[in-house]
């Protein structure tokens, strides 16, 4: 384990972790050095965050659980109804040149983000990933590919993050969420 002096600038605001290992914030700065590893100066510095910061609203939550599944395998928990469309899902907007380029990407082996499922009443629905699961799903069943490229999407691996305990209007927010962080 290395060890580096840091000088580590700890404040009740905003605390900054810069190139050099320092820690700042803004306001009411009291500054401590000495030797330390990065991970006790990390731990040093969240002793030191108000406990009021660290309460979970209402007493809420989430439990989260992420695993890495093959588009083929996404599609197949769909059909058999173990993934559900909520009603607060918007409509297929996506355009021809929005298909493409995910196709591009997927055939690149880039990531094309993670996929977003709510569990509610043990019940799973499709929180995130609606757009680019429809366009996959358009490219699959279109003669605009090869079977070769096909087969390759198919086999792409995707992230799936699941959230557990969700009730129908924990989903709406969510949803609403990343459409406004998304500016639709």
């Amino acid at each position: 384990m290395t060890t580096n002096m840091n000088i580590i600038d700890i404040t009740n605001d905003v605390t900054e972790i810069k190139e050099d290992n320092t820690m700042t914030e803004n306001t009411s700065m009291t500054t401590i050095e000495k030797e330390t590893t990065v991970d006790e100066a990390f731990a040093e510095a969240v002793s030191l965050i108000p406990e009021e910061l660290l309460e979970v609203e209402d007493g809420k939550q989430f439990e989260r659980s992420s695993e890495t599944v093959t588009i083929k395998t996404l599609i197949n928990r769909y059909k058999k109804g173990s993934i559900q469309i909520p009603k607060c899902q918007r409509l297929y907007v996506w355009k021809e040149s929005d298909v493409d380029l995910l196709a591009d990407s997927i055939l690149h082996n880039f990531p094309m983000g993670i996929i977003i499922i709510g569990e509610c009443e043990k019940e799973k629905y499709l929180l995130d990933g609606l757009q680019r699961s429809t366009s996959i799903v358009k490219l699959l069943s279109s003669d605009k590919l090869s079977q070769e490229d096909k087969k390759e999407i198919t086999d792409y691996r995707v992230v799936v993050e699941t959230i557990h305990g969700m009730t129908m209007d924990d989903m709406k927010l969510v949803t609403s969420a990343i459409e406004e962080v998304l500016g639709l």
